[in-house]
């Protein structure tokens, strides 16, 4: 998948099952994916929670 941080940030959790499905990056699972592309997007570095 080649999307943009705002492309990211706006996936719905269905979308981001369908487009990373198998991919390492479920790890981060969509909330945590989601977090850290709306903090990259305001130049903040992500909380842990």
């Amino acid at each position: 998948m080649n999307s943009t941080v705002k492309e990211i940030a706006l996936l719905s959790e269905e979308q981001f099952r369908v487009a990373f499905k198998g991919s390492a990056v479920k790890r981060a699972k969509w909330m945590g994916l989601r977090r850290n592309a709306e903090a990259a997007m305001n130049g903040k570095q992500p909380s842990s929670r």
